[in-house]
């Protein structure tokens, strides 16, 4: 009698990087920033890098500052970016931003408020 024996392999499936790999690596700078009034200015001399080992840098050109940052996604589906930079003038951002990302634009929103990345 002969036995046969099949093995299920899951499929790797490629469609497409996902936001965290789109936004790891890269440079942004914030486009515009909303929470009760609009705060653009407050973050726009900053261009931020998201590093794949969870870190951020913030840098002004003189004075860079590090922070956290992870990629999730909700019940959803909705990729979330927590941000946590403990530099006072920058907590602004500290906020779960569910997240979209439209060619070189990173659209977030958080709880009462909006803000706009854009790729360097």
């Amino acid at each position: 009698s002969t036995s046969s024996f099949f093995s299920c392999t899951t499929e790797n499936l490629d469609y497409g990087a996902t936001t965290k790999e789109m936004i790891t690596g890269k440079q942004w700078s914030v486009d515009y920033y909303f929470a009760d009034q609009d705060k653009t200015a407050q973050f726009s001399n900053y261009k931020f890098s998201f590093m794949d080992n969870g870190t951020l840098t913030a840098d002004n050109g003189t004075d860079p500052i590090n922070g956290n940052w992870v990629m999730i996604t909700d019940v959803n589906r909705n990729d979330v970016l927590k941000i946590n930079i403990p530099e006072a003038h920058l907590q602004g951002l500290n906020e779960q931003w569910t997240v979209n990302l439209s060619s070189n634009v990173l659209i977030m929103k958080g709880s009462g408020s909006e803000m706009r990345l854009r790729k360097l």
